[in-house]
């Protein structure tokens, strides 16, 4: 979920799931290489195919950003 229109639509379901007693959490994941920006860090710097950008390899650091 990335914008308040995503989170929005997710509310639906999210109250029924609160009115019923239960609970939801949202695991947010890394994205790697699959990540759609410019800025995104993996463990191979090897392109995916759904994405137009290249991401950095972790263990190469790039000034201002950190080789984790």
């Amino acid at each position: 979920m990335a914008t308040r229109l995503q989170a929005a639509r997710h509310l639906g379901i999210t109250d029924a799931v609160h009115a019923e007693g239960g609970a939801i959490a949202l695991q947010a994941l890394p994205p790697g290489r699959y990540g759609y920006t410019p800025f995104s860090v993996s463990a191979s710097a090897t392109k995916s195919p759904t994405t137009p950008f290249r991401p950095t390899h972790r263990g190469s650091a790039s000034p201002g950003r950190p080789a984790w």
